[in-house]
């Protein structure tokens, strides 16, 4: 198995996949609540003259969202420099008005979620006394067997169209990702 270490230039690879839920309307509303927290944020940010830097960003929306809404730090984190990346880059496009956030979809790294490929599982938390959400992937097991040998980086929750997916981002190595035939994500 070739091994992700010393292999230089990294790439990322995505397992994407539709998944089935126990408690769909619980997941729903998280991300619902989620989108409509992240729009918070940005409208906020887009008031200011400058968009501030990672510290400052920290200082703004931190506690509110660790003490007040209860979401775990990890995933407060990820939002906050979610919203400075989208207002940054309005812009720098000059977009004229606030973004306004469409998608479902929220991210998680390491210490929010669970990834067991040989079940086909992932488990993702977004608050801290909230519960965990099991999805479980439906994809063909050859499939998610080709991703079973890299580390996970980022698991990403959307849900469109009346239904829930699932990516798994995976960080490689150079000589890794041409060993195994796979291609760039």
């Amino acid at each position: 198995i070739p091994s992700n270490e010393g292999m230089g230039e990294k790439y990322r690879l995505a397992l994407k996949a539709e998944a089935e839920v126990q408690n769909r309307e619980e997941l729903l509303w998280e991300l619902i609540e989620y989108r409509y927290t992240m729009q918070k944020m940005v409208d906020e940010l887009w008031g200011l003259k400058d968009v501030p830097g990672k510290s400052q960003l920290h200082a703004m929306f931190y506690e509110r969202l660790t003490r007040q809404l209860g979401y775990r730090a990890h995933v407060a984190r990820n939002m906050y420099k979610k919203a400075g990346e989208i207002v940054r880059e309005a812009i720098k496009n000059e977009v004229k008005h606030v973004p306004i956030l469409k998608r479902l979809t929220a991210g998680f790294d390491i210490q929010d979620a669970k990834v067991d490929l040989k079940r086909g599982e992932v488990r993702v938390i977004f608050k801290s006394k909230g519960k965990w959400f099991t999805l479980k992937l439906k994809h063909r097991k050859e499939y998610i067997k080709k991703f079973q040998k890299y580390k996970w980086k980022e698991v990403l929750v959307s849900y469109r169209n009346g239904k829930f997916y699932v990516s798994i981002v995976f960080e490689v190595g150079i000589q890794t990702l041409y060993s195994t035939r796979c291609y760039r994500a």
